[in-house]
């Protein structure tokens, strides 16, 4: 299943999810979701990281994501 950031959802199972760069908790579960292990979290807004369920913390690209811009060469 793919949602898009913010999206808060219940009674589902979440697992192997990596969260980063948000702006508060990477992962919010509410209750009823199943924690279905190996989420990970990193350099969100809020030091937590992730909320009702277990998250280890991922590792980070050597940039944060954004619009990639290709120059062409001369």
């Amino acid at each position: 299943m793919c949602l898009r950031p913010g999206t808060l959802v219940s009674y589902a199972s979440v697992t192997r999810n990596i969260a980063t760069y948000n702006a508060q908790l990477g992962i919010r579960a509410l209750a009823g979701v199943i924690d279905g292990g190996g989420n990970k979290a990193a350099d969100n807004g809020d030091p937590d990281q992730c909320e009702g369920l277990a998250c280890t913390m991922a590792k980070l690209p050597t940039s944060p994501p954004g619009p990639h811009v290709s120059v062409p060469r001369a």
